[in-house]
């Protein structure tokens, strides 16, 4: 079986996250489908996918649907995303002055002046300036030994997070490193000839200057 593609929709139209959107998709496809005398891989894994909404308005309600598909089944979920209106009549001055005057623009789609200082504004106003933050990566994975395995790690950010991938010991794991190949979206590839049948577990980190984010995988392999 197929490893699933995750991605997110917004309304019915694909989400674009990171930077290498196409770049070997979200599927692993660099697996073995077999090993050795055609003994069938296990495949068996389990995957998060995320969704950051940042300084949410009313244009950004809406159905949010994650999509997990192989060639054989596809399974969705849908979430609806609306504001919830606190304060909704701006007269009503037992609030503070910034909590009313951004609850009525949540709830009535009105304009408001960019001198307000708020951390919502701010992001808005700096998008250019997002965070490292990891949008999709394998939790654990169960394969047979002597079996090629591709742990996912996607980030997105402005600028374009660094990722690296470490060990258990907090080693790094470089371009030189044997049995390892990073590729260009982030995902470990790991030649399981190199490890033996036992626990492994790894964390890859994306970073950029303005934020650092991590994620552990750990690795089950069986003889």
């Amino acid at each position: 079986m197929p490893s699933a593609n995750i991605y997110w929709k917004k309304d019915g139209e694909r989400i674009i996250q990171g930077d290498d959107f196409g770049l070997e998709d979200n599927e692993p496809l660099y697996e073995d489908q077999a090993i050795a005398a055609n003994r069938p891989t296990v495949r068996l894994s389990s995957q998060t996918s995320r969704v950051y909404v940042d300084c949410f308005t009313p244009d950004k309600a809406g159905i949010y649907e994650c999509v997990a598909e192989t060639p054989y089944k596809r399974i969705t979920h849908k979430t609806i995303v609306k504001p919830t209106c606190v304060v909704t009549d701006p007269s009503f001055y037992a609030a503070g002055y910034i909590f009313r005057l951004l609850n009525h623009v949540l709830c009535s789609g009105n304009s408001i002046s960019e001198n307000v200082d708020t951390q919502c504004l701010m992001t808005k106003k700096n998008a250019r300036m997002e965070p490292a933050r990891i949008y999709l990566f394998t939790t654990y994975r169960i394969e047979m030994a002597n079996a090629t395995v591709q742990l996912l790690c996607r980030a997105e950010g402005n600028p374009k997070p660094t990722i690296t991938w470490f060990d258990r010991e907090r080693n790094p794991i470089g371009p030189n490193t044997l049995g390892y190949k990073q590729l260009r979206n982030g995902d470990l590839v790991l030649q399981s000839w190199n490890l033996s049948p036992s626990f492994h577990f790894f964390l890859c980190e994306a970073e950029n200057r303005f934020g650092v984010d991590t994620v552990e995988s750990k690795v089950y392999l069986t003889a």
